[in-house]
C-alpha cells in the first residue's frame, strides 16, 4: 500500500465504485460507506466492472461502513471516530428520499471536518452544495479549490476522467443510439414517447424541468409534464 495512503469513500454507485477500482490499484487504503453490505457491494462491483464471483472487499481488504438509516448519528459516529486517519474523502453519494434533513442534516457536518488532518482533501463529487457535508459546494471552475477547517475542498460540477479517450467512446455508444432515435421524430414526440429520454430532460422549450438545477440556478422551475401539455395543445 501506499505509505499513509487512507481514503473514505461515501457510496457505491458508479462514481463511488471508479473511485475505489482506481484507488485501490494504486494500493490505498479504503473505507466505504454503503447502504447495505458485503455481499451487495461485491455484486455491484462485479456487474460493474464485468467480473464474476470476485470478492472486492477481500481482495483490496476494504473497511465497509453500513449506512443505518433508522438511527444515522450510529452512522455519523462510525464515520467521526474514522476521518481523522483519512488522507482523502470523497462524497459519491446523493440523499435519499427515506433520509430528509429533518432525520440527517449532514452525514458530515464542519466539527467532523474540523477533526480531519490538516491538509486533508475533501471532495463531494455529485455538485451538491452543502447537502450530505456541510462544508462543501460546488464550482463550475477545474481549477477552483478551497480551504475550510483546514481542510482542501476541491467540488468541480464535473470531475475530468482519468481516461479520457475511453471514456468518450464508451458514452458516445451508449447515447448515440438515443440521437438517433430523437433525429428520426421530433423531439417532443421522442420524449413524450419514450419514458427514459423523458427521465433524463433537464430543460426543453426555453424552461428548466429538472427541479434540483432550477433551485440550484436561481432560475424558475417548470415541470415537463406541463409544459409537454402547452407545447402538445393546438395553436
Amino acid at each position: 500500500r501506499l505509505p499513509g495512503g487512507r481514503a473514505l469513500i461515501i457510496g457505491c454507485g458508479n462514481i463511488g465504485l471508479s473511485a475505489f477500482k482506481y484507488l485501490s490499484d494504486l494500493g490505498v487504503a479504503l473505507t466505504v460507506v454503503v447502504t447495505r453490505g458485503r455481499e451487495d457491494f461485491n455484486c455491484k462491483a462485479n456487474a460493474r466492472f464485468e467480473t464474476e464471483g470476485v470478492d472486492y472487499i477481500g481482495a483490496t481488504d476494504t473497511n465497509l461502513i453500513v449506512m443505518n438509516n433508522k438511527d444515522p448519528s450510529r452512522t455519523q459516529d462510525t464515520i467521526a471516530a474514522a476521518l481523522s486517519e483519512m488522507d482523502i474523502v470523497l462524497n459519491c453519494a446523493v440523499r435519499r428520499p427515506d433520509l430528509p434533513k429533518r432525520k440527517m442534516e449532514y452525514l458530515i457536518d464542519r466539527n467532523m471536518v474540523g477533526a480531519m488532518q490538516r491538509g486533508s482533501i475533501l471532495c463531494d463529487c455529485t455538485a451538491c452544495d452543502r447537502e450530505l457535508i456541510e462544508t462543501c459546494t460546488s464550482s463550475a471552475s477545474l481549477y477552483h479549490s478551497y480551504r475550510e477547517e483546514n481542510v482542501v475542498h476541491y467540488n468541480c460540477d464535473h470531475i475530468p476522467s482519468m481516461v479520457a479517450n475511453t471514456a468518450t467512446r464508451l458514452l458516445t455508444a451508449r447515447t448515440f443510439p438515443y440521437i438517433r432515435y430523437i433525429a428520426s421524430l421530433k423531439s417532443l414526440q421522442a420524449i413524450t414517447e419514450d419514458e427514459s429520454l423523458r427521465d433524463g430532460v433537464c430543460c426543453y422549450g426555453g424552461h428548466l424541468t429538472h427541479v434540483l438545477s432550477a433551485e440550484k440556478k436561481g432560475l424558475p422551475y417548470r415541470p415537463l409534464s406541463d409544459v409537454i401539455k402547452a407545447m402538445s395543445l393546438p395553436m
